[in-house]
């Protein structure tokens, strides 16, 4: 590597570090992060896939103590995808080189400024926002093509180290995210190229499968980890069917290949009418352009890349979640290679038109210049997060509305997850139990917090295994009774808190939304700042803070932070109805100012904060009148 590749490398990664670093969250965000960070933390199981390298790679990182927990693994998404910046930057310039008459300065500084667009641009910026598991993938993805044209312009084919390391960071992978299986047609073409040129084929053959089953047996973690009992225990993959379930990310089926062709196209398309937006115009232009050259002049390795990115967004436009666009990031850096393969073409054809050496790098110079400055306009503020602890601040204000001692379920995974982090990492409101109401309806889910809380399960042995019976043949891909699973479930719950509610507070909620009406039901409930209480005495919850929420600095224009401080607003409606029916005028104020400033745009909080005006009204005349 010569001395312009390492500066090259260093100054796409320094930049994109820092930006990255500058503008991501000081703590962690909704979804995932706050269950993946404790993960890494505690060296536990996360969900499906587990992701057993992010894990590890994630502890090792965290014993450093340079951060938090929370914001060290943030740093860490920003660490890993700005070393995936300086790989693409290195793979760039020697893409370069393809260029007629370019000297190796300039070859280097349009190198930085191509990558920098793809650094910059909205998908790869946000993704670094809070930790998740995507940027080591970038990064993974990153080598993999770096590697696979180094191995291309080897003079040796026969070479063995670059096949085989391609291999094992291949299946090493495996370890962090399933996307990595799409890169398939790229390993193919290095493997097949390798294996070809070899005097001993199955000797060849067999090497690589053995470096791929070796990056593979990170995966080994999860069965290892899961027979010591760590706080995080999903699937329990220590058994066959838990680690087989873990591994294929069988729960997910139920938001996978749903619906048609013309549903499957409808996605296919409104996903490539959605790229430029999300790379940057500049980028989405050149592989266009890149895209058609390598398909007329059948550039082989170019083509194999081309396939990565092809299969990839095949396979993620079939998979309905919400937090989809992650998915795609590492299919933005073989995105990226057909780009930079489209300026080599259009930079190569300006010499038929352009005579003057001088005119035709004036003009590279400011394509590739202008690449950079159209992502920062497409990403615009998208990916500052600098002040955003939103998540945080609403779990720690719903934490706050509960009393002491409190058993809580719930369906939301945006406060359960935050949960997750602040009760068993930062070990506040230890003695809050929260239990999620959709995980509850798995067995491994039970015995994760039967032993973390044997206080609240004991008495109920005989509706937890009557439900764990009637659960069982779901779990094993067998014929079963959807009604039956239902009625002992809503049974197992109800047993819980009769035991329960004599001793300590029970709060519910999503028990509607998540399918579960049966639960608590028939019992009294009086609403909470947020949860619902089950209490026959009519008792004065706290009010939830609205200001503090606001001070997390949430971004009302995203959809999931919008409908969560819905969901707030409308538990502030529900308490402010039951302080009108009890005559309390000061909780009646609060709630309405709650309303006010969190959901007034919502019908329901709409209907409400109307009502408590004209009560409120009708309060203040008849004070007047006495």
């Amino acid at each position: 590597m010569s001395r312009t590749d390492v500066f090259t490398f260093l100054s796409t990664f320094l930049i994109s570090f820092a930006v990255y670093f500058s503008t991501t969250a000081p703590t962690i965000g909704l979804v995932d992060a706050g269950e993946l960070t404790t993960a890494a933390y505690t060296l536990s199981i996360a969900h499906p896939t587990g992701y057993p390298l992010y894990t590890l790679l994630g502890h090792v990182w965290l014993m450093l103590g340079l951060f938090s927990p929370a914001r060290g693994m943030v740093v860490f998404s920003v660490l890993m995808a700005a070393l995936g910046v300086g790989v693409l930057s290195l793979l760039c310039a020697r893409l370069l080189q393809s260029v007629d008459g370019l000297k190796d300065t300039l070859r280097h500084v349009f190198a930085i400024l191509l990558t920098l667009g793809v650094a910059l641009s909205p998908t790869v910026w946000t993704s670094v926002d809070f930790a998740e598991v995507y940027p080591l993938t970038w990064l993974l993805g990153a080598l993999l093509l770096y590697l696979s044209y180094v191995s291309l312009i080897s003079d040796d084919r026969r070479a063995l180290h670059v096949p085989l390391l391609i291999c094992y960071l291949w299946g090493l992978g495996f370890g962090n995210h399933l996307t990595i299986l799409w890169f398939v047609p790229l390993v193919a073409f290095v493997v097949l190229r390798y294996v070809l040129a070899s005097a001993k084929r199955v000797r060849a053959a067999i090497m690589c499968a053995a470096h791929y089953l070796l990056g593979t047996s990170i995966n080994l973690y999860l069965p290892i980890r899961s027979a010591r009992g760590p706080i995080l225990d999903w699937s329990a993959p220590h058994t066959i069917p838990g680690l087989v379930r873990h591994l294929t990310g069988w729960q997910y089926r139920v938001w996978m290949f749903k619906g048609d062709w013309s549903v499957f196209f409808h996605k296919f398309f409104g996903y490539l009418a959605a790229v430029p937006g999300d790379i940057g115009w500049g980028i989405a232009l050149l592989a266009l352009i890149g895209l058609v050259m390598i398909l007329l002049r059948k550039r082989w390795w170019l083509l194999s890349v081309f396939g990565v990115w092809l299969l990839g967004n095949l396979y993620n436009v079939n998979y309905d979640i919400p937090d989809i666009s992650t998915y795609f990031l590492a299919f933005y850096a073989p995105l990226f290679i057909i780009a930079v393969s489209g300026f080599v073409d259009v930079v190569n054809a300006l010499k038929s038109a352009f005579e003057s050496p001088r005119t035709r790098i004036a003009i590279a110079g400011t394509l590739a210049a202008s690449v950079p400055l159209i992502s920062l306009a497409a990403s615009g503020n998208s990916g500052i997060q600098s002040s955003n602890r939103f998540a945080v601040t609403l779990a720690t204000e719903v934490l706050a509305t509960l009393a002491p001692n409190a058993l809580v379920f719930q369906g939301n995974w945006d406060i359960q997850s935050p949960y997750i982090y602040l009760h068993n990492v930062e070990h506040r409101r230890s003695d809050v139990v929260m239990l999620d109401l959709n995980l509850l309806q798995r067995p491994w889910y039970i015995r994760q917090e039967q032993r973390a809380h044997p206080d609240v399960f004991e008495g109920v042995q005989r509706e937890i295994d009557a439900f764990c019976r009637e659960v069982a043949p779901f779990e094993s891909g067998k014929p079963f009774n959807g009604p039956r699973i239902e009625s002992a479930y809503v049974g197992m719950i109800n047993a819980i808190i009769g035991k329960q509610t004599d001793h300590r507070p029970v709060y519910v909620l999503d028990t509607y939304q998540t399918g579960h009406g049966g639960v608590a039901e028939k019992l009294k409930m009086i609403p909470g700042g947020y949860f619902m209480r089950i209490t026959n005495v009519p008792l004065l919850e706290p009010v939830i803070n609205a200001d503090n929420i606001i001070a997390g600095n949430p971004d009302r224009s995203d959809t999931r932070v919008a409908y969560l401080l819905h969901l707030v607003a409308a538990s502030a409606s529900y308490q402010g109805d039951y302080s009108m029916r009890i005559g309390d005028t000061a909780r009646v104020s609060k709630t309405l100012d709650i309303c006010r400033k969190l959901g007034s745009d919502y019908p329901q909080v709409q209907d409400y904060i109307k009502a408590a005006d004209t009560y409120l009204t009708n309060m203040r005349s008849q004070g007047a009148n006495e």
